[in-house]
C-alpha cells in the first residue's frame, strides 16, 4: 500500500488480502527489516537493499502511526503476534483478535529491532537523514521496555498494562529484547538465566513458548501454551549470540537439533511445532497433532540451526568475512557452502579429542575471504585465497 501497510496474510488472487488495514490482526510481527538485513549480510546485495529500504521504512512508520500508545509502546493482537492462543495475563485472557489496552513486549521489542536495522541500512545506503525519527525511537523504546516491562523481583520482562501493571506470564516472546539489544548489561544475567532454569524454559525439548511454571502450560505443546516452535527457537539463539551468551546458545541449539532429528527418524517428517516434555511432535489442546511436512519455518532447525550453531558458520559478506566458531568434537564439513552471490566453499574440520584442541580445517573456495576461526582454546584469522 502507498501508506506503508503490508497485510500479514494473502490469497493468490487479485485483491487477496485477508484483513482490512485497521483490523488488529491485519499485520504480523515487525521482522521484515531484520530479515532483509540478514539477507544483505549473507549476500552483500546492496542493490536489493536499496529497493527494499523505502518499503520497510514505510511499513515501520505505518505501524508506529497505527499500532502505538501515546507513550510510544506498541500493541498487538494474538494473531498479529503469531502466538495465537497464548495467555497474556495471569487470568488466562487470550487476545487473538484484540489487544486489551496492553503494551505488548514482543511487539515493542520487534519495533526496536526494526528501527535499529533500518538505521543500519541507512548507513550502508548513505541515507542517514531519512531515519532520524527511528534513531530517536530507539532510545524511547529501550527506556520504555526497561522501565515498564522488567520485574525487579525476578529480572524477567513482561507485557504491561497502564493500570494493571505487568502480566507476570513468562513468554518466549520476551526474548525478542535480546535480539533488539534492549537489555542493559547489568540486567542480562537475571533475565537470561530463566532459559537455563528447569522450572521454566529448560525442558526436555528446549525452548517452550510458555514457561512451565505457568498454570496454562501444556506438556503436549498446546500450540503456544508450551509448544516448541522453530522460529522462536531461532530468535532465542540469535538473541543469545547478540549479547554474548554463545555457550548457552550452543547448548540449546544442540538440544533442539537433536530432538527434531530424532522426531524425523521416528515420523519421517518435520512438524509445525514440537512437544516440550517428550521427543515428539506437538499437539493442540484438543488433541490435534501439529501440521506435518511443515518446511516453512520448521526448516530453520535442520538448516539454519545446523549450519550457524552446530557447525558455527556465520557469514558477513559485505566485509568478505566468515566466522567459523567450532564447538563440535566429531569430524564434520559442508560442501558447496554459498558465500555471497557467487562464492562457493568446501569446508571440513577433523575430529578432536577436546574443546581446547585447535581444529584442523580444510577450506577450498572460489573467492577471496577472511576466515575468523574460533574455538574454546583460542582464535585465528586466516586469509583464504581462491583455490578453483
Amino acid at each position: 500500500h502507498d501508506d506503508g501497510f503490508i497485510c500479514r496474510e494473502l490469497r493468490p488472487e487479485p485483491n487477496g488480502e485477508m484483513f482490512y488495514p485497521h483490523d488488529p490482526a491485519s499485520t504480523g510481527p515487525n521482522v521484515f527489516a531484520w530479515c532483509e538485513w540478514d539477507y544483505f549480510l549473507n549476500t552483500g546485495d546492496d542493490e536489493r537493499l536499496g529497493r527494499v529500504f523505502p518499503v520497510l521504512l514505510a511499513y515501520h512508520r505505518w505501524l508506529r502511526t497505527f499500532r502505538t500508545w501515546p507513550d510510544g509502546s506498541y500493541f498487538q493482537s494474538g494473531l498479529a503476534s503469531g502466538m495465537d492462543n497464548q495467555p497474556v495475563d495471569e487470568a488466562g485472557n487470550v487476545v487473538q483478535a484484540e489487544y486489551r489496552h496492553m503494551s505488548r513486549l514482543d511487539a515493542t521489542a520487534q519495533a526496536l529491532l526494526s528501527a535499529r536495522r533500518l538505521c543500519d541500512m541507512a548507513a550502508v545506503l548513505n541515507r542517514q537523514a531519512d531515519v532520524a525519527p527511528e534513531l530517536e525511537e530507539v532510545g524511547v523504546l529501550q527506556q520504555l521496555i526497561n522501565t515498564h516491562a522488567r520485574h525487579p523481583a525476578d529480572g524477567f520482562y513482561y507485557h504491561w498494562h497502564p493500570q494493571n501493571g505487568r502480566s507476570l506470564v513468562k513468554s518466549i516472546g520476551a526474548y525478542w529484547t535480546l535480539l533488539a539489544e534492549a537489555i542493559p548489561e547489568q540486567h542480562l544475567p537475571s533475565f537470561v538465566h530463566w532459559l537455563d532454569d528447569e522450572s521454566t524454559f529448560k525442558r526436555p525439548h528446549r525452548v517452550p513458548s510458555l514457561a512451565k511454571d505457568s498454570r496454562f502450560y501444556c506438556e503436549e505443546g498446546g500450540y503456544w501454551r508450551g509448544g516448541v516452535w522453530p522460529p522462536t527457537n531461532y530468535m532465542v539463539l540469535r538473541g543469545l549470540s547478540k549479547v554474548g551468551y554463545d555457550d548457552l546458545a550452543y547448548a540449546i541449539a544442540c538440544n533442539h537439533h537433536d530432538n527434531i532429528v530424532q522426531v524425523f527418524k521416528d515420523t519421517n517428517t518435520v512438524w509445525e511445532f514440537y512437544a516440550p516434555e517428550a521427543i515428539t511432535q506437538g499437539y493442540q489442546q484438543n488433541g490435534t497433532a501439529a501440521v506435518s511436512d511443515f518446511v516453512g519455518w520448521s526448516g530453520l532447525g535442520p538448516v539454519a540451526v545446523l549450519l550457524e550453531y552446530r557447525f558455527g558458520l556465520r557469514p558477513h559478506v559485505p566485509d568478505q568475512t566468515l566466522v567459523w566458531d567450532i564447538r563440535e568434537l566429531d569430524a564434520f564439513g559442508v560442501t558447496h557452502y554459498p558465500f555471497g552471490q557467487d562464492g562457493l566453499l568446501d569446508l571440513h574440520c577433523a575430529a578432536r579429542t577436546n574443546q581446547q584442541q585447535k581444529p584442523q580445517i580444510t577450506v577450498n573456495s572460489n573467492c577471496q575471504l577472511t576466515l575468523q576461526l574460533r574455538w574454546a582454546g583460542g582464535q585465528q584469522q586466516i586469509d583464504i585465497a581462491p583455490s578453483h
